[in-house]
């Protein structure tokens, strides 16, 4: 049966919205790509300690509206600091939510961020052959030899401010316990003290929780002030 005329308009009509449609959808995600792009190289030269470029979403579809009102739901930033000897390497999830553009620069509604170290890049700061096993949310267990025999110290992990604090818990040597409360010893063992003092996080976040995770010690951070720049 031979379609009719109208029967055709109304194929050619449907199939021409398609083609829009997809011409506005590539559009818009082609002007976020730029966008995130930009976003990305503007980090990148803010930090040159990143491994690489940083990967940028700007989530919620479509973007060309948010970027012509200048508010964007929200917007994902994740980062690498490569590893070295001013510490392990770090890898940042840093999510802003409801960022709006403000005179040269940008605020965000109280963004969040998630910093993660492996426990092997973490264990290569402290003592040669030192090993992290994970044993809880906030306990640890630190393996090494010690003049040929074999050292465990279980420690526990809190956070009090900037300082993250790993206290002995239980110890053994050669399989014989040792008083985890001395400290001095214990603390020669580790070749490390047994605090650490955070450095400066970006944008002004504040550290809120520490928890280890999937082989990784995991600190939790955000802020109501944030200083995007």
């Amino acid at each position: 049966m031979t379609p009719t005329a109208a029967t055709r308009r109304l194929r050619f009509a449907a199939l021409a919205a398609l083609l829009c449609g997809a011409l506005v959808v590539g559009a818009d995600r082609l002007a976020a790509g730029l966008a995130e792009h930009a976003i990305a190289d503007r980090i990148a030269g803010a930090r040159p300690g990143l491994a690489a470029r940083p990967d940028v979403t700007v989530e919620g579809f479509p973007f060309l509206p948010q970027a012509a009102t200048g508010t964007f739901d929200q917007v994902r930033v994740e980062a690498r600091r490569a590893g070295g000897a001013a510490g392990p390497a770090v890898s940042a999830d840093v999510r802003l939510r409801q960022v709006r553009r403000h005179g040269g620069g940008y605020t965000a509604a109280q963004p969040d961020a998630r910093f993660r170290v492996t426990l092997a890049d973490l264990a290569e700061q402290l003592a040669p052959g030192s090993e992290l096993t994970e044993l809880g949310p906030d306990r640890l267990r630190l393996s090494r030899d010690l003049l040929g025999r074999p050292l465990t110290v279980d420690l526990t992990l809190t956070l009090q401010g900037r300082t993250v604090v790993a206290h002995p818990t239980t110890a053994a040597y050669d399989g014989r316990p040792v008083d985890p409360r001395q400290r001095p010893q214990l603390s020669q063992f580790l070749g490390r003290d047994l605090t650490r003092t955070l450095p400066d996080l970006p944008i002004g976040l504040t550290a809120t929780a520490l928890r280890t995770d999937a082989g990784a010690l995991t600190l939790d951070a955000r802020t109501d002030h944030p200083t995007l720049g």
